[in-house]
């Protein structure tokens, strides 16, 4: 059984190499979708974000410009400073450190602007904190997915797929793109859009694929934690 499991393993691994390398190929050739590679290696989150950062607005000199305005074209300004104040300010300090490290580092690497105003073409640190907890602040977005495994699958092995239906805009589907980690046991493939850390699609090298499949609650947040209860 054991060698079994390891044979599985290892030939999950070669497919996971080689879809990576079929991706890359693929786009690369089409030009239409940017594959960006991070040595995930013994690094601080600071330093993989910063990495990160650099590559993404290397790839999109205006993304700041380009998330403002995705931004503003679904939220209006009174709304996002409601967010801000009573949704971020709540998760935030509750998100694992090496999360907002690396999130943090990716902002330090571009223009982020002092001033909080939709639509002027710059982007604030906290419209980038926006963009990244649009799942879990604006319930904007929805989403659905399948998978057959066994009898089911004509290969024989699982399938998967999944629909992200959110709000887009031309702006934002032009910074799709592909983030692989590289760790020492294991990578890590992220499919979403540039400079947007959370995993919308992805999987790793062991086979394990994941999706945010939200749909609306409409439930109020709870209070945060205070004293020992807080989480820091």
């Amino acid at each position: 059984q054991l060698k079994a499991n390891s044979k599985m393993k290892t030939m999950t691994k070669i497919k996971f190499y080689s879809l990576i390398w079929f991706l890359m190929a693929s786009f690369e050739a089409s030009g239409t979708l940017p594959v960006f590679q991070v040595d995930a290696k013994e690094q601080t989150s600071m330093n993989i974000g910063t990495t990160l950062g650099k590559a993404f607005k290397k790839q999109f000199p205006e993304i700041e410009k380009t998330y403002d305005t995705y931004l503003a074209s679904f939220v209006d300004q009174e709304q996002f400073n409601e967010w801000v104040q009573e949704r971020v300010n709540v998760i935030k300090p509750n998100i694992d450190p090496a999360y907002r490290d690396e999130v943090n580092a990716i902002a330090s690497t571009w223009t982020i602007s002092s001033r909080e105003q939709l639509g002027d073409g710059f982007l604030s640190l906290n419209e980038f904190w926006v963009i990244q907890l649009i799942p879990d602040v604006g319930r904007r977005t929805n989403c659905s997915g399948f998978g057959v495994w066994g009898n089911f699958s004509a290969l024989n092995s699982p399938i998967v797929g999944r629909n992200m239906d959110w709000h887009t805009n031309e702006g934002l589907r032009s910074l799709q793109a592909i983030t692989v980690y590289e760790h020492d046991n294991q990578s890590v493939v992220n499919i979403g859009f540039a400079g947007y850390i959370g995993v919308i699609s992805g999987y790793n090298s062991e086979g394990l694929f994941v999706a945010h499949l939200d749909s609306p609650l409409g439930k109020p947040y709870p209070e945060p934690p205070i004293g020992d209860d807080a989480i820091v």
